[in-house]
């Protein structure tokens, strides 16, 4: 990630350096690099991922009535997975798409390796947020390498940017 910034070491205070505007991103192409990154991962984990979408188990239509929470639930392996939002094109709803999938994608993969415990999952920090993060910032550095330029920097820089303020203030989701 620091290569895809064109910096050799990110300091502290180059973190929320500004770098310009990422492009939005549609909803397609942020489904598409999911997808990659998970594939990239791993092939089961990137079959989980397909899994969670085609088996219509993400809502993220923006209709009225609908808040703009965003939401991952892990179930029993029975239930599944769900992932709730409302998309948004600004390269942010690209980013959260990843990093609530990463929620998903980690969950299934748990509750597959350990039903009896599907339901118990400890609230941590590392089984929590460390899957999803790390998804959230694949998704951005793939984008940010499609887009290029000062755009994809900037995708980069927000996804690390909003990575390193949940991380730091107990964000659970």
């Amino acid at each position: 990630m620091v290569a895809t910034l064109g910096l050799e070491q990110i300091e502290r205070y180059d973190r929320l350096a500004p770098v310009g505007d990422p492009p939005p991103i549609h909803w397609a192409d942020a489904v598409a690099a999911t997808y990659r990154v998970f594939d990239q991962l791993s092939p089961r984990l990137g079959d989980i991922a397909r899994g969670i979408f085609q088996e219509r188990r993400v809502d993220a239509e923006r209709r009225p009535g609908k808040d703009g929470a965003i939401f991952c639930s892990g179930f029993p392996p029975a239930y599944g997975v769900f992932v709730f939002l409302s998309y948004i094109e600004p390269a942010a709803g690209a980013t959260m798409l990843g990093h609530k999938m990463g929620h998903g994608v980690h969950f299934a993969a748990a509750a597959a390796a350990r039903p009896w415990l599907a339901a118990f999952e400890p609230e941590t920090a590392a089984f929590l947020e460390v899957p999803s993060t790390f998804a959230e910032l694949a998704v951005a550095e793939h984008l940010s390498t499609a887009i290029g330029g000062e755009g994809g920097k900037a995708l980069v820089r927000d996804g690390r940017s909003r990575a390193c303020s949940s991380s730091s203030s107990g964000h659970r989701s």
